[in-house]
């Protein structure tokens, strides 16, 4: 796409694959407000952005095949309100990067080079490395989760987890689901990932048995 053209992706399923090439080379502007975006590459990235980028709505998948990067981030402001899902991210070339309120991106690795920012105002899910140059800017209003690493600098402590009820009782009858996490009043601080949960152990005359969703109590 041209300095000059415009993308609307407004629903449907897209697939965009590049031979050699970007799956998608954005370099003027990029409107997503619904359905989905697979953008693969081959020997270049997924997407590349030297343009404007925002995905309003819908779900964005991309990639780039022999260890690229899915998404290159080099141009005007990319602003993310909905679902990004890329095996690497790579914000480079001064510009910023956000992941609005809403908006959700899972990354396998991710890199902020120097002059570059990421802003998070929503959910971020860093599965992999993450890499902020020295004067790259990491900035977190938001939720980080996931299995990978952090750099020290960008690392946050949440504000504590509340319980209103250490002890709780609820009947149990004809393999009812007890809502844990309602009975005792948690309270997920803004700022942390998914609470986990685990059965300790039976208590009681009747323990009978049981299992917990360690995600939803």
């Amino acid at each position: 796409m041209g300095s000059d053209g415009n993308l609307n992706i407004n629903g449907g399923a897209v697939t965009a694959a590049g031979t050699g090439k970007n799956g998608v080379l954005v370099r003027g502007n990029f409107q997503m407000t619904g359905g989905s975006l697979t953008a693969t590459g081959s020997g270049k990235p997924g997407i590349e952005n030297e343009g404007s980028f925002e995905l309003s709505d819908g779900t964005i998948s991309t990639s780039s095949d022999s260890g690229g990067t899915g998404f290159v981030q080099r141009g005007k402001p990319a602003m993310i309100r909905a679902k990004l899902i890329t095996d690497r991210l790579c914000i480079t070339g001064n510009s910023s990067f956000t992941v609005a309120r809403g908006g959700k991106v899972t990354s396998e690795s991710t890199i902020i080079k120097s002059g570059s920012t990421l802003t998070n105002e929503g959910e971020f899910v860093s599965n992999g490395a993450f890499e902020k140059e020295k004067d790259g800017t990491f900035i977190n209003k938001g939720t980080i989760s996931g299995t990978g690493s952090l750099p020290d600098g960008a690392k946050q402590i949440p504000d504590t987890i509340t319980v209103r009820k250490t002890e709780i009782i609820a009947d149990y009858r004809n393999n009812m689901l007890i809502d844990v996490p309602s009975l005792a009043g948690i309270h997920q601080p803004d700022r942390a990932g998914n609470l986990q949960y685990e059965l300790a152990e039976y208590t009681g005359s009747d323990k009978g048995e049981g299992t917990i969703n360690e995600k939803t109590g």
